[in-house]
């Protein structure tokens, strides 16, 4: 309307109303019902646009010259529940009703469907609910029956139906399956369930049986024999592959419908068999539990030595093996059969009474077993580690040269040992002039390194090393290996003589550290020097 023209019309007020009434079922009829009141001069004739809003949203508009627009929902929903207006637009003004809430109620139960109505089991079967006449988003409960109600399935859906899959599980048979929905609308209650869909679960095999002979209570030494039997079923021509399992080892496997699994038995065959048949999509599992009672216990290698002087066993010593079960007699054990086993290869028949005398060297060094067979039950005992001590051989002392050079007072001075033969470990010590320096044992049979600072001129001198094991009649020196330092001058005393033609110094308190290479050394005005002959000076120890 342009201003300053004459007024034509003026909307005076705008209603909405619904029809048969605000509240109504679940498949009746909505009408709503839009009135407005226009005031207008005579012979004008006005077009006006009805718009029809439900939650906000647009849903119906209709333009007209009537004061009123119908607009008619058929078969309402319960998701047409909601706040309804209602807008006039006429020649730029416009006005707008008041909301009215309008109730639908009786939601519907929804529609249910399934991909299968048989299966086998380990199959999977889709489970499909759909509320037609309703507008999501929506929540689906699934319900599956086995011999009672299970707990729901929830499934939100921006669409107005939803699906669900479900794996047919070992021993189901007949399985139904219902559904409801609930809408996102306050108060609004969950739908009554949907009709009862039912599926018939076929067996594919039978769950297997298990059979133990003698029984599941015997004595070793008896045969075991484990029978696994499966029937498949004439329904299904599915194939089948039976397992028998002890723990996590498959001790025997078929593809036909009976499995035998036998053999002599000892405790360690006591345990869990589980008989386990397998088709393409189902497993099915037995499990019986065997007990075995012992026959007779492991037995047990001892180990005596001879000579008791040392707990370790010298190269020559005499040792007493012996092989006994705990359980047998004397009487019982002399009419046995017992075998010495040598690093799992030599087997030794041993004495009436499992008893073996041997004088053993460094090479019956190894591991050491026996064992027993009663009732064609054979028994072997825990391993015997045996080691044997070889005697140490002459040491050799050597002393090691950098670029061939002599020891200067303030090198150290390198020296290395070893014993060409003997067990170790090796026990060297560095000896000089008979009094230890140092100690170090070799886990092996290679030579050592001892490092001497020559600090003092006694470090030069006689050395030698010795090589010792746990062979307590090994022990062995080395040969005296002579190390000679060059030691630097020191200068005792400087005397000047004016009326004699020689001189004197006494060296107090001698002691090894003062052992050396003595000389002396004279000159005049005539710039001469003259130097004696050395004389070497070794302190004596008195004892």
């Amino acid at each position: 309307m342009v201003c300053g023209q004459p007024v034509n019309f003026t909307i005076n007020r705008i209603e909405l109303e619904a029809f048969p009434s605000l509240t109504l079922k679940n498949g009746d009829n909505l009408q709503l019902k839009c009135l407005v009141n226009i005031a207008k001069i005579a012979d004008f004739v006005l077009a006006s646009t009805f718009t029809f809003y439900k939650d906000d949203r647009l849903i119906h508009n209709v333009t007209t010259t009537s004061s009123q627009a119908i607009y008619i929902i058929q078969n309402a929903s319960v998701s047409q529940s909601g706040l309804y207006k209602c807008r006039i637009n006429a020649d730029s003004r416009h006005k707008t009703s008041e909301e009215i809430k309008v109730k639908v109620t009786g939601l519907s139960a929804p529609l249910i469907s399934i991909t299968k109505t048989e299966v086998s089991e380990g199959d999977e079967i889709t489970v499909t609910c759909e509320a037609p006449n309703e507008e999501p988003p929506m929540t689906f409960n699934f319900y599956k029956t086995v011999k009672e109600k299970g707990s729901p399935k929830k499934k939100q859906s921006n669409n107005n139906y939803a699906e669900n899959t479900y794996e047919i599980k070992e021993g189901e048979s007949i399985l139904h399956f219902e559904c409801t929905v609930k809408l996102m609308i306050e108060d609004e209650p969950e739908s009554p369930l949907s009709r009862r869909q039912t599926v018939t679960v076929v067996e594919p095999f039978s769950t297997p049986t298990i059979t133990v002979r003698p029984s599941n209570n015997f004595t070793e030494g008896a045969v075991m024999e484990v029978t696994c039997t499966v029937q498949k079923s004439y329904r299904r021509s599915e194939e089948v592959s039976i397992t028998l399992q002890k723990g996590n080892q498959i001790l025997k496997a078929s593809t036909s419908e009976r499995l035998t699994y036998s053999q002599v038995a000892t405790v360690s065959d006591m345990g869990d068999y589980t008989c386990k048949a397998e088709g393409k999509t189902a497993s099915k599992t037995t499990t019986a539990m065997v007990k075995v009672k012992e026959l007779f216990p492991r037995p047990r290698l001892t180990l005596k030595l001879t000579n008791n002087k040392t707990e370790f066993i010298n190269d020559g010593d005499g040792v007493g093996l012996e092989c006994s079960v705990s359980s047998l007699s004397p009487q019982e054990s002399s009419k046995q059969d017992f075998y010495l086993i040598v690093n799992n290869g030599e087997r030794r028949h041993m004495r009436r009474g499992g008893k073996f005398l041997m004088r053993l060297r460094s090479t019956d060094s190894g591991d050491y077993k026996c064992e027993v067979t009663i009732a064609n039950i054979t028994k072997t005992s825990e391993q015997v580690q045996v080691k044997v001590y070889a005697p140490v051989t002459k040491p050799e002392l050597k002393q090691i040269l950098r670029g061939n050079k002599m020891v200067v007072l303030g090198d150290t001075l390198i020296l290395t040992c070893r014993s060409p033969t003997g067990t170790p470990p090796i026990v060297y010590t560095l000896y000089r002039e008979g009094e230890p320096l140092e100690r170090k044992e070799m886990k092996d049979n290679s030579e050592v390194t001892f490092m001497v600072n020559t600090t003092k001129l006694h470090d030069l001198g006689h050395y030698q090393c010795n090589a010792s094991n746990r062979n307590h009649k090994s022990s062995a020196l080395s040969e005296v290996l002579n190390v000679m330092v060059i030691g630097i001058e020191i200068l005792l005393r400087n005397v000047t003589e004016t009326d004699i033609m020689h001189a004197q110094h006494i060296v107090s308190l001698f002691t090894k550290e003062k052992d050396g290479t003595y000389f002396c050394k004279a000159s005049n005005k005539a710039n001469k020097i003259a130097s004696s002959k050395s004389m070497e000076v070794k302190g004596l120890i008195n004892i």
